[in-house]
């Protein structure tokens, strides 16, 4: 495997490489396909296939209206409100 085909799939998974991580990464590659290798050679006929984890459906609960927090009560704690909202740091540019 030559670094050609560690870009590709770098790039295929929207990675950046340096030169450096490009001439180490061929041998981590053929060790993990090795490894998947040694894998073949475990004996699963008497395993059953696995579908999916939960066979039964998943119950619902009832809809049910309770009392909610009203604004005072739930903004009588935070550090920063203003006109009703939660002030907090700005996140997005």
């Amino acid at each position: 495997m030559d670094e050609r085909i560690v870009f590709t799939v770098a790039n295929l998974a929207k990675l950046k490489l340096s030169k450096e991580e490009a001439k180490v990464l061929p041998k981590q590659f053929m060790d993990i396909v090795g490894f998947i290798e040694n894998l073949r050679e475990v004996n699963t006929e008497s395993i059953p296939p696995f579908y999916e984890l939960i066979v039964e459906e998943t119950p619902y609960r009832e809809d049910v209206v309770i009392q909610s927090l009203s604004n005072e009560e739930a903004l009588k704690n935070a550090p920063q409100s203003d006109g009703g909202f939660f002030v907090v740091p700005r996140v997005v540019g």
